[in-house]
């Protein structure tokens, strides 16, 4: 008589004709086998420890660029019948508050008429606008037939704003910009002025990026390659 042989079918295929039954099946499974699977991010990234964040300040990415709620100004708008000076050195506060993009609840803002007879039908306005505790000049000029051309003025560039808005653009954690908490900004000539050395991680890569920011005349930014 020939031996009698022993049919093992492999566990999968039980699994599979058990699944169709609907009785069910257990394949076991590692100790530690899920906890040791890497997340998404991991799988997209590598892990974040192998990153260099080194010189980098980590922060949250915000939802959206940073930007000025005129809300947030520690004054309201004036109404159109108040005085000229006191119209404008509400204009003055909110345009050096827009190109910061942010606002300072103590910042203060006031207007001198300094109109001479040289200026015939025209209006001159030298302002202050103090904005963290710094000034900034602000002139303002109306032509006899009631036109204005833009003003002049100077105003804050925040570094944190920066480096927020560079988080925003490159969807990444950890930033860093060489540049003061403030600077002060030609907005006739923002463009012209020279522009910030910044880094951040690349997420993609977990390289270190570096690019140029920019600041234009409105408070907007551009971050460059550096070359």
């Amino acid at each position: 008589m020939p031996p009698i042989r022993s049919s093992r079918i492999p566990s999968v295929l039980v699994c599979a004709a058990a699944a169709l039954t609907l009785s069910g099946c257990a394949v076991p499974v590692s100790p530690g086998f899920l906890d040791d699977r890497p997340t998404a991010q991991e799988e997209e990234w590598g892990d974040p420890s192998d990153m260099d964040t080194s010189g980098l300040e980590h922060g949250k990415i915000p939802s959206r660029e940073p930007e000025l709620d005129e809300a947030d100004l520690p004054v309201a708008d004036p109404p159109s019948d108040a005085p000229l000076t006191e119209r404008i050195a509400w204009e003055a506060l909110r345009d050096v508050s827009a190109f910061a993009r942010a606002a300072d609840p103590d910042s203060e803002s006031e207007c001198i008429d300094t109109t001479s007879e040289l200026d015939g039908d025209s209006i001159s306005l030298d302002c202050t606008v103090t904005y963290r505790g710094k000034e900034f000049d602000y002139n303002y000029g109306q032509r006899p037939d009631g036109t204005a051309p833009e003003p002049v003025y100077t105003a804050p560039l925040l570094r944190s704003v920066v480096e927020n808005d560079l988080r925003f653009s490159q969807d990444t954690d950890y930033v860093n910009c060489d540049m003061e908490e403030m600077e002060a900004v030609p907005t006739s000539a923002a463009s012209e002025a020279p522009g910030y050395r910044c880094v951040y991680l690349n997420p993609n890569t977990g390289d270190q990026e570096r690019v140029e920011a920019r600041a234009y005349g409105n408070g907007s930014l551009s971050f460059r390659p550096e070359e």
